[in-house]
């Protein structure tokens, strides 16, 4: 019995062997055919076969083990996306926010008690300069060596819109470069706003021979000054009512211009000083109405009590029309 059963389980032992061997040369061949796919060669009519093509497949098509890389999107300004997200408005062809300058500045800005430095009219400058030896280049025709020029007698004359003479300087020889006048008078008084004055050159050559030349007419649209009752701060009736200086309105915009310096000027350096408002007119009437405009206007302007700013009015000749603030003294 032994002798018939172990060839029996050697017989088995082998045909598992064989089993076994026969799936690893099946797996193997699965494997080739997996990477690449041959096509069988074809025999043409000639007895030559023809040509033989090995395709590849992608290796992404391939099972593997090794896991792909997690990709998440994270937005990291998802918390304040909204905040920060423009306005439509601004991206069209008109903005509505454009559409006025005054839009694109804050409120206050636009107040009238606000100081507008830019839109002065009041120089800081102490007078008027005067360009001596220039003039008598031009009036003697040719430029002068300084040697030359040091023998012409000089005299300078500033003239009002009456022909009489407000200020002058001079002296027998050597013109200076420069000449700075201050706005005084001779007599110790102020130029007039809107008064015009004119400088006249008088040069005296060696032999004796005058030489004159007058320059550009010069009219203020303000001026300042101190007096015994306080700062006057006049102003030029014909840039405020007109060429005629006959309206009761401030004419815009030179006129609310000009007074809108002045109320500058004030506020930057007499904030709270009581003010008198002058005005001098071709009626009593019209002087009363015009000092009542700038009254309420000054009364906008400025951060005052209606009882710290009054009223003053007089007839006056045309080339005296002009308005007058007092800044009175503490």
């Amino acid at each position: 019995m032994g002798r018939h059963h172990f060839p029996l389980f050697t017989r088995l032992i082998a045909l598992i062997a064989l089993l076994a061997l026969g799936s690893s040369r099946q797996a193997q061949a699965d494997d080739n055919s997996s990477d690449s796919t041959v096509e069988s060669p074809t025999i043409s009519s000639g007895g030559a076969p023809t040509e033989v093509t090995v395709k590849g497949h992608e290796e992404s098509s391939r099972i593997t083990s090794v896991k792909p890389p997690i990709d998440i999107h994270v937005d990291p300004f998802q918390s304040i996306r909204s905040t920060i997200k423009p306005k439509q408005s601004l991206l069209l062809a008109i903005s509505p926010n454009m559409s006025s300058w005054r839009h694109t500045h804050p409120e206050f800005l636009m107040a009238q008690r606000v100081i507008k430095p830019w839109s002065s009219a009041f120089s800081a400058g102490s007078g008027i300069v005067f360009h001596v030896r220039k003039e008598l280049d031009k009036a003697i025709g040719h430029s002068l060596s300084p040697k030359k020029a040091r023998q012409y007698a000089w005299k300078l004359s500033i003239v009002n819109d009456q022909g009489r003479v407000f200020q002058k300087y001079g002296g027998p020889d050597n013109p200076p470069k420069e000449t700075v006048w201050s706005g005084e008078s001779q007599t110790g008084g102020y130029v007039k706003a809107g008064e015009s004055y004119s400088p006249v050159y008088t040069f005296i050559d060696p032999n004796g021979s005058p030489h004159t030349i007058v320059g550009k007419p010069i009219i203020f649209k303000g001026t300042i000054h101190q007096e015994a009752d306080g700062r006057h701060l006049e102003l030029n009736s014909t840039i405020l009512f007109g060429p005629r200086r006959a309206e009761t309105e401030i004419q815009a915009p030179e006129g609310t211009n000009l007074l809108q310096s002045a109320a500058d000027f004030i506020k930057r350096f007499f904030p709270n000083y009581p003010l008198r408002v002058q005005a001098f007119a071709a009626t009593d009437s019209l002087a009363h109405s015009q000092a009542e405009a700038v009254k309420t206007a000054l009364l906008k302007e400025l951060m005052l009590p209606a009882s710290d700013l009054s009223t003053d009015a007089a007839e006056a000749p045309f080339s005296h029309q002009r308005v007058v603030i007092v800044i009175s003294n503490p």
